[in-house]
């Protein structure tokens, strides 16, 4: 095998793993934004590090993919993205691309059928993930 068939087989097998954990963020279970983070998870998650979703869902098909992040505290960081006031979030990310008040983002997020999932993950699959994920899914409101 020479050192171009080794590369092309080393990228299938990270292609199919990544393929794999993206199937596995996307039938997670969904939560309706407007209902926040709920409670029962709040401890499994303080010291869980993964990948995270948010997503429009009207019943067609395919969703809308509006943010994909990571963290090595999901519960830490899933809370600020419901905090109109923090700077690197969905809701500050709207309001700057769509020039709109941060306030009225937030509401317009609770109206909307906008859900969110997470997958926990191992650190070191963290930012391969993250990054497939947001090659695939073409997050709207990501920024870069």
């Amino acid at each position: 095998m020479n050192a171009f068939e080794i590369l092309e087989e080393t990228n299938n097998i990270y292609i199919k793993y990544h393929t794999e954990q993206l199937k596995r963020l996307l039938i997670a279970e969904k939560f309706k934004y407007s209902d926040g983070l709920p409670g029962k998870y709040r401890n499994e998650l303080s010291n869980s590090v993964g990948v995270y979703h948010f997503f429009k869902d009207e019943g067609n098909d395919p969703i809308t993919s509006l943010y994909i992040g990571e963290s090595e505290s999901l519960r830490k960081r899933l809370l600020q993205h419901f905090q109109p006031s923090h700077e690197h979030a969905l809701i500050s990310n709207i309001a700057s691309k769509e020039d709109k008040d941060r306030d009225a983002v937030k509401q317009c997020l609770c109206d909307q059928e906008v859900y969110f999932q997470w997958l926990i993950l191992e650190e070191t699959d963290l930012i391969w993930t993250e990054c497939f994920c947001k090659a695939i899914l073409k997050p709207k409101y990501t920024k870069a």
